[in-house]
């Protein structure tokens, strides 16, 4: 997981690229003997000041075959030159660091975690990413960046935008720091994304409400099964100790967390302080739980009144049904109901409460349905994004998102 540099410049003016000219201050050799008063480092053309002339040299020097250990370019003296060196004489030019030499070998301790990983925009075949710097006691020289895994590519900031990626596809992201001796920190939290789809893909949401329970965690094992994304409307007051590796295993998934009040009560016949107090609890709950905020609102019982719109922030959502609170409603006919009314653009409703096991025997048809039929699976989010439509409208609960 080395530093690469794709290093394709010319040869700088006055630089043969068959036989480059020593730095006067060379220092020593790798043995480790004296380095000598003279040496500047990173002072390639001996001009007494390190500036964009030595990096040229510095550049053309790494594109010579065969280059030989030169001690002033050692810059973070490891007894050897390589790519990381360059990158820290970037970062000296740069003004990020201060002082070269930067770092010694005998160093081990790593950077921290990058954090705040997030996506700043996104098209259908590629990510931009930023997150926040790393800290390191010899200072950070780069970031590698992780796509399911695997290295997608180097940054020298804190952003990068990762490219060739599929249309509607979810990918995982992670962020790794080096530092001047070339230590690793630990990853970055997972950042999942799902990029653009193409218009004329067919999306659908699938929602589920009044969880976390035993129920949610196999409603998620169904949606990592098919690689799909789903999201939960859950209640505030269920949002323990206990369901809270629910929630984190949600988010792991690249599902959404929303709002479905705190008690589930019936709340058009609420006070606006009592239905500030039910919104804010659940938002809070879900906020401490797992460092999110809802973006939406489900009413329990579809129950909506003019003085819940005028006090709640969020958007209202409701969607399409198959009855699955009811008992006697089977899987099949739940996922009949389902197949047969669905359209594009649809916001599905289902439940995930405590026992409601026949929802989760209905998903594999429903699921495999809804795909063979060409539709895509996207977040409540997302469906607006794509749809390119503003949820922020008063007085409207969505079941539908058209263009």
């Amino acid at each position: 997981m080395g530093i690469a540099l794709i290093l394709t410049a010319a040869a700088p003016s006055g630089i043969a690229s068959a036989a480059l000219s020593s730095p006067a201050s060379l220092g020593t050799s790798a043995d480790g003997t004296s380095l000598g008063a003279a040496l500047i480092y990173g002072d390639c053309d001996n001009d007494g000041d390190v500036d964009s002339s030595d990096f040229a040299w510095f550049k053309q020097y790494l594109l010579t075959p065969g280059y030989t250990y030169i001690s002033s370019l050692d810059l973070n003296i490891d007894n050897s030159v390589n790519s990381i060196d360059f990158a820290i004489m970037k970062q000296y030019l740069l003004g990020i660091i201060d002082t070269l030499p930067y770092g010694n070998s005998g160093d081990t301790e790593a950077p921290t975690a990058p954090t705040a990983l997030e996506c700043t925009s996104k098209t259908v075949n590629s990510v931009a990413l930023k997150w926040s710097a790393s800290s390191d006691n010899l200072g950070v020289t780069g970031y590698e960046i992780y796509k399911d895994g695997v290295p997608a590519g180097t940054s020298y900031t804190t952003s990068y935008t990762v490219t060739g990626l599929n249309a509607g596809t979810l990918y995982s992201f992670t962020v790794i720091a080096r530092d001047a001796a070339g230590n690793l920190s630990p990853a970055s939290s997972a950042l999942q994304v799902t990029t653009q789809f193409n218009s004329n893909a067919k999306l659908i949401a699938l929602t589920f409400d009044d969880g976390p329970s035993p129920v949610t965690s196999l409603i998620l094992d169904k949606l990592e099964q098919y690689n799909i994304t789903a999201s939960f409307f859950v209640i505030g007051q269920n949002i323990n100790d206990e369901t809270k590796s629910i929630l984190q295993r949600q988010l792991s998934l690249g599902c959404e967390i929303n709002n479905h009040s705190w008690t589930h009560s019936y709340m058009s016949g609420m006070t606006a302080a009592q239905i500030t107090d039910e919104i804010n609890k659940t938002s809070n709950a879900i906020y401490h739980a797992v460092g999110v905020w809802p973006k939406f609102f489900r009413p329990p019982y579809m129950s909506i009144s003019n003085t819940m719109y005028e006090t709640i922030e969020l958007p209202f959502i409701c969607g399409i049904s198959c009855n699955d609170w009811e008992p006697s409603v089977s899987a099949e006919a739940r996922a009949a109901a389902i197949l047969n009314s669905v359209r594009e653009g649809d916001i599905i409703l289902l439940h995930d409460f405590y026992g409601n096991t026949q929802t989760v025997d209905a998903l594999d048809a429903i699921i495999q349905g809804l795909l063979d039929k060409g539709f895509s699976f996207v977040t409540v989010s997302e469906m607006f994004e794509q749809k390119g439509v503003n949820p922020n409208v008063k007085y409207r609960l969505w079941t539908n998102v058209a263009k």
